[in-house]
């Protein structure tokens, strides 16, 4: 397929039901000229992952992502689970403390 700015906003704007493991997107795109615009806003994965994009994509060129940036977050739960609902002690003060010492 041969991309153009048109073809790469519509993709960008009807991700989610492109993607069955994407829950949602903010994605904008802002034209900035006839065949360039820069993309910005995350995408929100079900698997609790979220990616924040910032791309400029340039279409005079054949590879028209020029620059690009993204971050991404990923959110743990986690619980003990006791008989007792007074005996749960992870609580996120300590969960954080945990994710720094780990090497994940």
């Amino acid at each position: 397929m041969e991309w153009s700015l048109k073809k790469y906003e519509l993709f960008i704007y009807d991700i989610v039901n492109q993607y069955s493991l994407i829950e949602k997107s903010d994605l904008v795109v802002k034209q900035k000229g006839k065949f360039w615009a820069e993309v910005t806003g995350k995408i929100y994965f079900k698997s609790y992952i979220t990616l924040e994009v910032r791309e400029i994509v340039d279409f005079t060129v054949e590879n028209f992502i020029r620059r690009y940036s993204i971050t991404s977050e990923i959110f743990v739960f986690c619980a003990k689970v006791f008989s007792n609902p007074d005996h749960l002690t992870l609580t996120s003060k300590r969960l954080r403390r945990r994710l720094r010492r780990s090497k994940v």
